[in-house]
């Protein structure tokens, strides 16, 4: 389990606004890992006009069973902001990594309990790990605690319809295997992450940027991603509004505090 030893993996989960109880899910499978993990969730800003800075502190930081010592909750923005691109947290995560294997997980995927260990079994040098990403339809992400998934996501796929639900790449399930260069939980040593950019991604905020301009490095270079047998299921959620977008520079960046702190 993941609760002693040397994390051998830095899973990096860049967090907007109102999903703590997706996140939580998600952290359940993470948190539960064969192998040792590190797990550091950049808090990006609650971007209800309500928002609570504090709002995964709030949470999950003070359910103290989730965590150990090495894994971090990074306070990016205060609350009330509104949604931006994921580049600015994962530049900032990255430098905090600890182990050279990085992923890159949505707060609302739920992962197998063996998916980093099978993922970095199957390593290819120089090429990233991509899961398969299927996608929940909101019924069954509201009564998703009447299914076993916290044992085996897989008993989702068993689901009605689940074959035609759309994933969050926008298409079917059934077509979920022919997408290779989406971050859902993706993969890689930290020199390949970083072999373009020293932070992983680039400082721009042009909305979904992050995957397509990882894309054209990989073509142009040659080194396509590999395909995971692991399966990723994508827990519904209501999707941001990108009309209007404003993405500030990330200005002055923090670390509150380690997770396992007293």
């Amino acid at each position: 389990m993941s609760d002693g030893g040397i994390p051998v993996a830095s899973i990096l989960i860049p967090y907007y606004g109102n999903r703590r109880r997706l996140l939580e899910r998600t952290l359940h499978m993470l948190t539960n890992q064969t192998v040792p993990v590190q797990i550091i969730v950049g808090d990006d800003g609650d971007f209800l006009p309500y928002g609570n800075a504090y709002a995964i502190e709030d949470e999950l930081f003070m359910r103290r069973g989730h965590w150990m010592a090495r894994d971090i909750l990074a306070k990016l923005r205060p609350g009330g902001q509104g949604p931006r691109v994921m580049n600015f947290a994962i530049r900032h995560l990255s430098l905090l990594a600890e182990c050279q294997y990085l992923v890159i997980c949505h707060p609302e995927n739920l992962v197998p309990l063996d998916a980093v260990e099978r993922m970095m079994a199957g390593h290819e040098a120089g090429h990233r790990d991509v899961p398969i990403v299927y996608g929940l339809d909101r019924p069954t992400t509201d009564r998703l605690d009447d299914y076993p998934w916290s044992d085996d996501p897989s008993c989702l796929e068993q689901v009605p319809g689940f074959i035609d639900w759309p994933n969050p790449l926008r298409m079917s399930n059934a077509e979920a295997h022919t997408n290779v260069h989406h971050f859902n939980f993706s993969g890689a040593l930290k020199a390949e992450w970083t072999r373009w950019d020293s932070h992983v991604l680039p400082e721009n905020s042009e909305p979904f940027n992050d995957e397509n301009w990882m894309r054209e490095q990989e073509v142009r270079d040659g080194v396509l991603p590999r395909q995971s047998p692991v399966h990723v299921y994508h827990q519904w959620h209501a999707r941001l509004d990108w009309d209007g977008l404003s993405a500030p520079r990330p200005g002055s960046m923090r670390v509150n505090r380690a997770m396992g702190e007293a």
